[in-house]
């Protein structure tokens, strides 16, 4: 009875009626079967290929009111989720929180880096597929984390963590960056805040240095800058000009494409009781608010990808029992389509599950009554690569280690050229949909980043 219950949830699709020039042809199917439905998820989930088979499987920490499991595992097997605990990992006592996935020295597997509730900071090193081994020497035993994201941010060629205290311990609340050596991880002595920190928090280079800047949604009234600008690891500047306090939620991406990563949030504009979606386009200047004309609403996550098959950024919306799509044209955003979902989002994440070059749905939906992991697929079938977080323009550092997002179905290795040289990049961790490579130490200049048929100029420093 319990299996005719799972198999017979419906999400409805409704495709948007405002006017536009988006393909009427999208749609979203239902793509979750394998997928639980009961539980009370929190924070995030990842897609990262576990199983090295060449599809991205899911992977979350356990849902609440289950301190001490393992994470959960979800293998994609194409037409069908197949949960496994068939795996190598350490008998540590994780809670729900946040998760990501890199590479970690020079392992080619995908490592784990999980900041748990009311617990630890945790690293797993990847040895081989679905196998890790605790790589946390150097992190805090006991740190009750939140929120965390990884980066390179000493620009060493080696992943760092950067992390949120739980927002609900009474002391010792803060923002901790710990570095990454082969030996060990290093806590660093920074200026930030002690009680900044919160819920949400991202890296991303907003003024286009080559330095990884962070973006912190905050949960304390003492703190008024929710981004600091870095200089390589210690010294974070904090910016103005953004709404303080009142955001709610951040995602970072570059939506218009100049090589600047710009900010995404929702937040209660003053004197409102309902929130609405915004997006502020980084600069060497500050922040510039797109115009956009997004209604206000119960929103709860922002996040952008490639839903159709141009090459310009769309917005997904999480919304009161719903996703909201929103298709990008030449910087204003067009309402596309509708998708019922049983409760809010807490979270969404844009990935392509399937091969066909076009970006898939995500969904964590918290509550105990309809909780669920959900996957959307979308109907579009995408020809080409098309690179995702890197833009004409951008600024990298040799000698970083960078991420490289992409959608297509058949890219090769990525590599530098310039005035018909061509530079191999070394690669640490390969999946589809996204690696990890190392950039070169070369003469400064401009170069094309390629990946399959496409190409971006980046600039290349020291």
């Amino acid at each position: 009875m319990a299996r005719l219950i799972i198999v017979s949830i419906v999400f409805a699709i409704i495709t948007g009626c405002g006017a536009g020039s988006f393909n009427r042809n999208l749609s979203f199917m239902d793509s979750s079967v394998g997928l639980p439905v009961t539980d009370i998820w929190r924070e995030n989930i990842e897609a990262v290929d576990l199983d090295m088979d060449g599809l991205p499987d899911l992977i979350t920490p356990p849902p609440r009111r289950h301190r001490g499991e393992p994470p959960r595992i979800f293998l994609n097997r194409g037409n069908r989720w197949q949960e496994t605990d068939a795996v190598i990992m350490p008998k540590l006592s994780f809670d729900y929180g946040w998760i990501e996935a890199g590479p970690m020295n020079d392992g080619v597997y995908p490592s784990l880096f999980i900041n748990s509730h009311a617990r630890s900071l945790f690293a797993l090193r990847g040895i081989s597929p679905l196998s890790w081994e605790d790589a946390s020497s150097g992190l805090p035993d006991s740190f009750g984390g939140r929120s965390l994201d990884v980066g390179d941010i000493n620009n060493d060629a080696l992943l760092d963590v950067i992390v949120t205290m739980d927002v609900y311990k009474s002391r010792n609340k803060h923002t901790a960056v710990f570095i990454q050596t082969p030996e060990r991880w290093m806590a660093v002595k920074d200026n930030l805040p002690p009680d900044a920190f919160g819920p949400y928090i991202r890296l991303a280079d907003f003024n286009n240095d080559g330095l990884l800047d962070i973006a912190m949604v905050l949960s304390t009234n003492t703190v008024e800058n929710s981004v600091y600008q870095g200089d390589g690891g210690r010294s974070w500047s904090p910016v103005t000009g953004l709404p303080p306090r009142d955001v709610s939620y951040i995602e970072v991406a570059d939506i218009n494409g100049d090589g600047y990563d710009d900010l995404l949030m929702i937040y209660f504009p003053p004197g409102h009781s309902l929130n609405e979606p915004a997006v502020f386009l980084g600069s060497k200047e500050g922040f510039i608010k797109l115009p956009t004309n997004f209604p206000t609403g119960n929103y709860s996550t922002i996040t952008a990808g490639f839903i159709d098959c141009d090459n310009s950024m769309d917005l997904v919306l999480g919304v009161s029992r719903g996703i909201e799509v929103y298709l990008q044209n030449k910087g204003s955003f067009e309402h596309a389509l509708s998708i019922e979902t049983p409760s809010s989002p807490r979270f969404l994440k844009l990935r392509d599950m399937n091969k066909d070059g076009s970006e898939d749905i995500v969904a964590l939906l918290p509550t105990q009554e309809s909780g669920s992991i959900r996957v959307f697929a979308n109907s579009f079938r995408c020809h080409g690569a098309r690179i995702k977080n890197i833009q004409d323009g951008k600024t990298l550092k040799m000698g970083s280690l960078i991420k490289v997002e992409y959608t297509s179905n058949n890219v090769g290795t990525p590599f530098l050229r310039r005035d018909g040289k061509v530079i191999p990049l070394s690669i640490r961790l390969n999946e589809y949909g996204r690696t990890w490579v190392v950039l070169p130490f070369v003469e400064m200049g401009q170069y094309e980043l390629v990946l399959g048929d496409t190409a971006k100029r980046i600039n290349l420093i020291k």
